[in-house]
């Protein structure tokens, strides 16, 4: 499913078929929305945490070239 070739990704249909997926919709729906919610949130801070790094290591890089210019 994380493969980086769009060619050698699933599709969404086959995604969503993916017996994970059905194990957690499976018994209770409530509970694998729940699920759901909670590993797009971790996904979306992590993801998150990324940018926060891109944004210090851009200014780290903007200080040092401004120190060496000096």
């Amino acid at each position: 499913m994380l493969a980086l070739d769009p060619d050698q990704r699933i599709s969404a249909v086959d995604a969503l078929s993916h017996e994970w997926i059905i194990d957690s919709i499976g018994a209770n729906h409530v509970k694998a929305k729940a699920k759901i919610h909670a590993a797009l949130d971790n996904f979306r801070k992590f993801n998150s945490g990324n940018k926060i790094k891109q944004a210090a290591l851009g200014f780290m890089i903007q200080h040092f070239m401004t120190q060496k210019e000096a």
